[in-house]
């Protein structure tokens, strides 16, 4: 029982705290945030997969991660801050 709860644990919060660093978050916001970021990720990928066609199951969900850690991060790298300095 308690490694079905570990591996719960960790499905959940890994994948959510790596799109929250990705994405320019301190490591501990990005913890706290990971659930909510790993049901929004999954919740909307399952939708899309649906919508497409596309039987769901871990590629997809891979597949959906992956693109979110990856958008997270080009957003944080090429976007500008919203309170740095004009002239930085």
């Amino acid at each position: 029982m308690f490694l079905a709860a570990v591996v719960t644990a960790l499905l959940l919060f890994v994948p959510g705290a790596v799109v929250g660093v990705a994405a320019g978050l301190r490591p501990m916001p990005a913890l706290a945030a990971a659930g909510p970021v790993a049901v929004g990720v999954t919740g909307f990928a399952a939708w899309a997969a649906g919508a497409l066609d596309v039987r769901w199951g871990w590629g997809p969900a891979v597949v959906a991660w992956a693109g979110a850690a990856a958008l997270g991060y080009l957003l944080h790298r090429f976007l500008p801050r919203a309170n740095a300095p004009a002239d930085a």
